[in-house]
């Protein structure tokens, strides 16, 4: 009952739209790291060499991010999807199934 005596719709949508500032934030970090992690591919063809331990390590983070961006976008597409998004409110389970970039922003991602 507080809560709702305490509602401030202007707050709220604040609160909204910063969230989603954030969200489109990190989803514009999340491309530059696969562009730069594809450009590290496309030389290692073009030279004509095998990628150093740290280049596969960093491909590797990328591409699981990439994974994992295409679900949490599908989550808001498909039946079934809300069961994806609030398992990305449990701890446990962020680092699987959400990127790094929305990881390091977790607590402004959070739901309350």
């Amino acid at each position: 009952m507080d809560k709702i005596k305490n509602f401030k719709p202007k707050e709220e949508v604040e609160k909204i739209k910063n969230g989603f500032k954030k969200f489109r934030e990190s989803l514009k970090q999340e491309g530059k790291e696969t562009k730069e992690a594809w450009g590290i591919v496309t030389k290692a063809i073009k030279e004509k060499r095998k990628l150093t331990e740290e280049e596969e390590k960093k491909v590797k983070t990328q591409l699981g991010d990439l994974l994992k961006t295409t679900g949490l976008t599908l989550a808001t597409f498909l039946p079934g999807g809300t069961l994806y998004l609030l398992l990305t409110t449990v701890p446990q389970f962020k680092k699987y199934l959400l990127p790094s970039t929305f990881n390091k922003e977790s607590e402004e991602f959070k739901v309350k």
